[in-house]
């Protein structure tokens, strides 16, 4: 479940910011028809990706043994009619991309390449799983999605309150992403090290769930829409 979470909520911040390029860029591209779109895009190149790295990069599932043990279930489906499945799966997935990208040449935005480079980043993301395999391309997704994250949260948060009442500790801590973001990542992923030796203890789940809560918490200040006058 918490892989399948992860899957989600990393595809879904990236459908988030290309939204926001969208809405920015307008020409067409600001509607609720592109937005659909765009959230097929997401989901096609994932699709795309997941048959395409089971076809051709399955032998790379040996690098970590939870890939293992999925490969285990999902290796011998491949050998009885799976692969045609999968094939069926990246051919549906090639016609929603191709439909995007029908409908954004059709588009007049003010602005074509920040939108673009976007997704041209995530299209080399996805590459990196089918090249490299599914372990090397899932830790790559992940650091990217910190790294879109922190810059994001520092972007959203300066807009909404640089000019906002006065800011308490923890305001002027984050206000700084140079030293705060720093110190926040270094101390969570020393925390991390320390107490990896106590896996299975409470101490260990304590701070698993209260770093996903502050994720959660991101995610609200993020996502949320304005507020009505």
């Amino acid at each position: 479940m918490t892989g399948l979470w992860n899957v989600w909520h990393v595809l879904q911040q990236r459908y988030g910011i290309l939204r926001a390029y969208g809405v920015k860029a307008r020409g067409g591209l600001e509607s609720p028809r592109a937005g659909g779109r765009d959230r097929g895009l997401v989901w096609a190149l994932a699709l795309l990706t997941a048959a395409l790295t089971l076809l051709l990069r399955g032998d790379s599932m040996g690098l970590h043994p939870r890939a293992q043990a999925l490969w285990r279930a999902v290796g011998p489906l491949l050998d009885r009619g799976g692969r045609w499945a999968l094939i069926a799966i990246g051919a549906a997935a090639a016609g929603l991309i191709g439909r995007w990208a029908v409908a954004e040449v059709a588009a007049t935005p003010s602005a074509r390449a920040p939108r673009l480079l976007f997704v041209a980043s995530t299209v080399a993301l996805c590459g990196v799983f089918v090249v490299h395999g599914p372990v090397v391309g899932y830790l790559c997704f992940g650091a990217a999605h910190a790294i879109e994250y922190l810059a994001f949260v520092h972007h959203v948060g300066e807009g909404r309150h640089r000019a906002g009442a006065r800011p308490g500790l923890a305001a002027r801590f984050l206000r700084r992403p140079q030293q705060g973001a720093l110190l926040l990542v270094g101390g969570l992923g020393l925390a991390y090290v320390l107490l990896q030796p106590l896996s299975g203890a409470d101490l260990y789940v304590t701070y698993y769930v209260a770093t996903s809560l502050l994720h959660y918490l991101y995610d609200g200040w993020i996502w949320r829409g304005p507020r009505s006058a």
